[in-house]
């Protein structure tokens, strides 16, 4: 046989083999349903963040945000924070320390359980039995490292990082966490506790740099306030000191007065102006804090602010009390809110008035500055030493000024301060589980299935060295294989060959008619008369073969002799019966007649010639040629003789034989006989030189032991399968 499969040997091979490819596909199929079955549904939560960074400037306002190309690092910055180990750990450690997730978890596994879920508590021990007979290079991580203690729905640190993702939406701002759990409440719990621990922690950063900067601010401007005062004493002294008086004014530049005095006029008028505003605020401060007037005046993004809060509470408020009614916790909940979010507004209104008062003192002191220096100007016409202490005195109190007004933006920032993220939507409980349907496994696991079966298949056919057909034996062995006697089952203690004679149109008496025919022993003049019965080996039903050849020839009429010459394993006597008075042997040692040893079978009308054990070596009657000479003597007194040698491969003396016979039928077990075998038994069989004929033409083969619905599956397409498919043409099979 070639080492190429063409298609057809292909086909034939997989139709062959397709219980076994069937059985492979239904067992795949069945681990791939348990183990969907075992793995249970898994839910992902999603909660969404959008970074918006406010900048400020130092008025409060909001200042144009521009846009740079830090901007490209800062969300990927952002996520990476989010995937900290640190912030997991705060995030797990919050979820294990919130007595109402604890409840809820609690709540949700006693639903389960009551719901009929036990199936999930077989799949945990059916992975807890898998996991343990794992190697420990192979358990996954959450099984090979100690983790930290779970509670209900978490687990641990590891399993719960790799669980939770974060990542950028399609290149936005919007930072989505997602969290997968077998619980959708879960999911959805954790993901949102992922978000909100991650704007509390940026509202906390803010609020301790806002208390860091304040701290500063209240250590610096006692500070600056007391140099200011000390630089205000050096000039009142230094003008002491020097005799800077009102009566030196006559000297002063005109120039030098004519400045001051446009600066004083300045001052004034700023003064002026600011304590007007002031009064005209306080004014519209009486109306109330929250009038869009005052508010405008004001121009304060604080009490903007918290402006737009009180009529968005006041709204929610005059709906909640149109809807459930005043006593609803929610409106409840709303009435103490816009409660402080008033109390706020008065409180910045306040701030913001009292800001205002220290801006107009600030303007007024350049005034009182301004016309000290008018009135001493005169006197201190070229002291550059005086100058020096007045700018120092200016820049001093500009720098108090300053800090004094940034010191009231950031208490009032505090308050209100927010992150640059804030959340943009919350993750709801998921109705679908997000892992994929079991069922979907099923047809790539049956596709799979059939593919390793269908190889599986070609590697056992490979791996199949025995011979199972016609073709077979024709293209391993180079003989042609002359009948295929099928295997009998359910005859009980009836022979084969008294199977044969009791059913002459039963399927294995019609192996025998083509062995027959084949032979051409119904013609005496022609056919070989000396037929020799092996095999390769012990077990592959020659001896069988011979009775039943034997049977039926002498059913045809003819004068038959069965001849024993296994001369180690005689097993014809156990086929017909009965016992042995003489054999062989007897007519080779003594010469007598043959008449005396030969027994007659009347119910099968044959003759048989036994062989008796003696501890002798039988390789010296066929060195003598004394078995040449019986079976010669023989031939001319039977129409048939039919010889049951040993096997080829096991002894010797049935080489011999061949070359004393007519013709040699070469027996093959079917599915039983390996190739390498029967190649090296019919090897030595064509090694025997025979004058005047050709090894190949000195052989047929039998495939015994046929199994005929086995052998049909397998759609051979020879005569073995037309016994099934056809059986209506045969009594019995």
């Amino acid at each position: 046989m070639t080492s190429d499969l063409h298609f057809q040997q292909l086909v034939d091979i997989l139709r062959h083999r397709r219980r076994l490819i069937l059985a492979v596909a239904a067992s795949g199929l069945a681990l791939a349903g348990a183990g969907a079955l075992l793995v249970p549904p898994r839910y992902t939560a999603k909660a969404q963040i959008i970074f918006d960074p406010q900048q400020f400037s130092r008025l409060g306002e909001p200042a144009p945000v521009v846009v740079t190309a830090a901007e490209d690092v800062l969300i990927p910055t952002q996520v990476t924070t989010l995937l900290s180990h640190d912030h997991m750990e705060r995030v797990r450690n919050s979820l294990l320390d919130d007595p109402a997730f604890r409840a809820a978890e609690t709540a949700r596994t006693i639903r389960r359980q009551t719901a009929g879920a036990a199936w999930e508590s077989s799949a945990d021990a059916a992975w807890s039995w898998i996991v343990a007979r794992l190697p420990a290079s192979l358990r996954p991580d959450a099984e090979a490292a100690p983790a930290a203690p779970a509670g209900p729905g978490i687990p641990g640190q590891e399993e719960f990082e790799r669980r939770l993702k974060v990542f950028q939406e399609a290149g936005s701002h919007v930072i989505a966490a997602t969290y997968t759990s077998q619980d959708p409440a879960t999911a959805a719990a954790v993901a949102n506790r992922v978000v909100q621990r991650y704007i509390e922690g940026q509202t906390e950063q803010r609020r301790a740099a806002t208390s860091r900067e304040l701290a500063w601010l209240g250590e610096r401007i006692p500070a600056l306030r007391t140099e200011v005062q000390q630089a205000e004493t050096a000039v009142v002294n230094y003008q002491a000191a020097h005799g800077f008086t009102a009566v030196n004014l006559s000297v002063a530049n005109d120039l030098q007065v004519a400045d001051l005095s446009r600066q004083l006029a300045a001052a004034e008028s700023d003064f002026a102006a600011r304590q007007a505003r002031l009064a005209y605020i306080r004014g519209l401060r009486q109306r109330g804090p929250g009038t869009d007037r005052f508010l405008e005046t004001l121009n304060s993004p604080i009490l903007a602010e918290l402006h737009r809060q009180e009529v968005a509470l006041l709204q929610s408020q005059a709906e909640l009390a149109a809807t459930v009614g005043w006593s609803n916790p929610k409106l409840l909940q709303v009435r103490n809110r816009l409660q402080y979010v008033q109390n706020k507004l008065t409180e910045e209104a306040e701030r913001a008035l009292s800001n205002l008062d220290n801006e107009a003192q600030i303007a007024g002191m350049p005034v009182s500055a301004l016309r000290s220096q008018l009135a001493v100007i005169s006197n201190a016409k070229a002291d550059m030493r005086l100058r020096d202490l007045e700018h120092d005195v200016a820049t001093k109190r500009q720098l108090f000024g300053s800090l004094v007004q940034r010191r009231e933006e950031v208490r009032g920032q505090q308050d209100i301060s927010r992150p640059d993220a804030r959340i943009l939507s919350f993750a709801a409980p998921p109705e679908r589980p997000s892992s994929a349907n079991p069922l979907l496994f099923l047809f790539p696991a049956l596709i799979v299935s059939v593919i390793g079966g269908g190889m599986l298949a070609m590697l056992i056919e490979r791996l199949d060295r025995r011979l199972r057909s016609q073709r077979d034996l024709t293209e391993v062995l180079g003989i042609p294989c002359i009948a295929m006697v099928p295997q009998l089952r359910r005859i009980g203690r009836t022979r084969p060959h008294q199977h044969l004679l009791a059913k002459p149109l039963a399927a294995y008496a019609e192996a025998f008619r083509s062995i027959v025919a084949t032979l051409q022993l119904t013609a005496p003049q022609q056919a070989p008369k000396v037929v020799l019965i092996s095999s390769s080996i012990p077990g592959e039903g020659k001896t069988t073969l011979a009775v039943s050849l034997a049977a039926y020839m002498a059913s045809l009429g003819r004068r038959v002799l069965l001849i024993d010459l296994d001369f180690r394993h005689s097993t014809i006597l156990r086929e017909l019966g009965g016992t042995a008075k003489g054999g062989v042997l007897d007519l080779l040692d003594h010469d007598g007649p043959s008449a005396e040893v030969i027994q007659h079978l009347p119910e099968l009308r044959l003759d048989y010639l036994p062989v008796c054990r003696r501890p002798a070596d039988p390789f010296a009657l066929f060195a003598s040629q004394q078995m040449s000479r019986l079976l010669a003597k023989l031939r001319n007194e039977y129409d048939c003789v039919i010889v049951d040698s040993p096997p080829l491969l096991a002894i010797t003396e049935a080489r011999l034989l061949a070359t004393m016979v007519d013709k040699v039928l070469f027996v093959v077990k079917w599915g039983s006989t390996p190739r390498d075998v029967a190649q090296n038994a019919l090897g030595l069989l064509r090694s025997i030189n025979v004058p005047g004929r050709e090894g190949d033409n000195l052989a047929g083969a039998v495939m015994t032991q046929v199994d005929l619905k086995k052998h049909a599956r397998s759609r051979y397409g020879d005569v073995a399968e037309s016994f099934v498919r056809y059986k209506q043409y045969y009594i019995e099979s």
